[in-house]
């Protein structure tokens, strides 16, 4: 078996050397420790490979060079035997920038193709260097491309695209040409900064693709960043309830780019097996990281205030009640919405039904009904919560049909009741929500939001059991 990998934003974190470390790492006597490489933090202004510099901490900071982020040069190196460096048992292997065909192949060609200095390309913060370098281009430095092709055995081409773009910042130093500094993260960048700054490994894919057309080769192509829309058509809902540069829908190929030709403690220690493992972390990642980051503050308050009873009752409910009688009133400034916090559980049942009784049981009557109707109960509705929803929306988002396994068929069903029921009060437009808004209303437009993205996680492909038909690229389940 051979394993074939390709970079992604992490490695590297910029195209040269950075320094880098950690200030949480686990130190003696459960204390915090912190690590960083020269030139990070505190870790400057010493000789030697070594540091241990006292700053008031509990611990004094370690300085090593074994936390520098390293650049293209030496994580290609210790790659090489994945594909970006050719084998000699390779039928054929080459680089956008060989310049070799596959008649004239061979392994000392191919060797020397996979030289660090033969696999360089110009990038410019505009776009593109080289000969796509356009009149008042600059600054433009010079960066490698890790992207190969190779066919393993025959009939079968691989092809593994670098789509790391590291842009040049404003104030880049284009007198320091390794200077890490000058670059932006390629996090954000994605496919849609291959068609204007990495044009040359674009031709080259659509080269490699008509070539493994004409020669009827099964062409396999992977890349750490998605070429088209990964959110099954859900990019819209989810930046209308997160907002902008949450869920990464910054690398998120745009339609004209799609379409162009850490966490342990006694719970890691004590999983049974790696999916009970796996299970608790993305409990523990929804809690303690993406719900605190990426939901916004007034959505956070109901997660852990609210239970699946609570949510049908409040889709039938039509109460003057504010929001700022129900919850606090979201600000920024406010400490219930500084990240890291999570928001004290309210009595959303209770608070009405003291403040406006009637209303809430006669909707609470028509949810119980309708949960009826629909062969489920309102008790069992209320065996779940926000929370409990949150980690589930993750667990789709993430793992598609494969989370299915870890989400009980009688959830997915009041899932899809209350999904069915929310749609129909969504406004076609975004109201503006004020801390005076109804209470019920902001639910019904959050909430109404959240289950329509979760119901097109759950049509999306098939991922689980399916039939890739290579010629046409068409996916079946089976």
């Amino acid at each position: 078996m051979r394993f074939f990998a390709t970079p992604g934003n992490h490695d590297p974190n910029r195209p040269f050397d950075l320094p880098g470390g950690e200030e949480d790492f686990l130190g003696a006597g459960g204390k915090t420790q912190r690590i960083f490489s020269f030139g990070a933090k505190e870790c400057k202004g010493y000789q030697g490979k070594t540091a241990v510099i006292a700053t008031g901490a509990e611990l004094p900071t370690i300085c090593s060079q074994e936390m520098v982020s390293s650049g293209y040069q030496h994580i290609m190196k210790m790659m090489a035997p994945f594909g970006i460096n050719p084998q000699p048992a390779d039928i054929y292997w080459e680089t956008p920038y060989s310049t070799y065909d596959q008649q004239h192949y061979s392994y000392g060609k191919a060797q020397q193709a996979s030289d660090f200095r033969q696999r360089q390309y110009e990038i410019c913060a505009q776009g593109t260097g080289g000969k796509y370098k356009k009149p008042g281009y600059g600054p433009c430095f010079t960066v490698a491309d890790s992207s190969y092709l190779v066919e393993p055995v025959s009939g079968l081409w691989l092809m593994a695209v670098d789509a790391n773009v590291y842009l040049p910042t404003k104030n880049a130093d284009p007198t320091k040409l390794t200077e890490a500094s000058n670059f932006e993260g390629s996090g954000d960048a994605g496919y849609n900064k291959m068609l204007t700054h990495k044009q040359q490994t674009v031709a080259w894919m659509t080269d490699v693709a008509r070539r493994a057309k004409a020669q009827n080769k099964t062409l396999i192509t992977f890349s750490h960043f998605p070429m088209v829309e990964f959110d099954n058509g859900a990019a819209g809902d989810l930046e209308n309830i997160f907002g902008k540069g949450k869920f990464q829908l910054a690398r998120a190929p745009q339609e004209d780019t799609s379409h162009s030709p850490h966490l342990w403690n006694q719970a890691v220690l004590g999983a049974r097996d790696y999916y009970d493992f796996t299970n608790w972390h993305i409990t523990e990642l929804t809690r303690l990281r993406f719900i605190p980051e990426e939901w916004p503050c007034e959505i956070r308050q109901m997660l852990f205030s609210l239970n699946g009873a609570e949510m049908l009752t409040l889709s039938q409910l039509n109460s003057p009640l504010a929001y700022q009688e129900v919850l606090t009133t979201p600000q920024d400034a406010h400490a219930i919405c500084a990240k890291g916090t999570t928001p004290a559980q309210r009595d959303i049942s209770g608070l009405y039904l003291k403040k406006d009784t009637a209303v809430w049981r006669e909707a609470e009557n028509r949810a119980d009904a309708m949960a009826r109707s629909a062969g489920m109960t309102l008790e069992e509705f209320a065996g779940w919560n926000g929370f409990d929803l949150a980690v589930d929306f993750y667990r789709l988002r993430n793992a598609d049909e494969l989370a299915l396994r870890d989400i009980s068929v009688s959830r997915l069903r009041e899932y899809r009741l209350l999904t069915l029921t929310l749609a129909k009060s969504l406004p076609a437009g975004m109201p503006e929500v004020t801390a005076d808004s109804p209470f019920d209303m902001i639910f019904r437009l959050r909430f109404g939001s959240i289950f329509s993205v979760i119901d097109k996680y759950l049509k999306g492909s098939p991922s689980r059991n399916f039939h890739l038909d290579t010629k046409t690229g068409e996916i079946h389940a089976i």
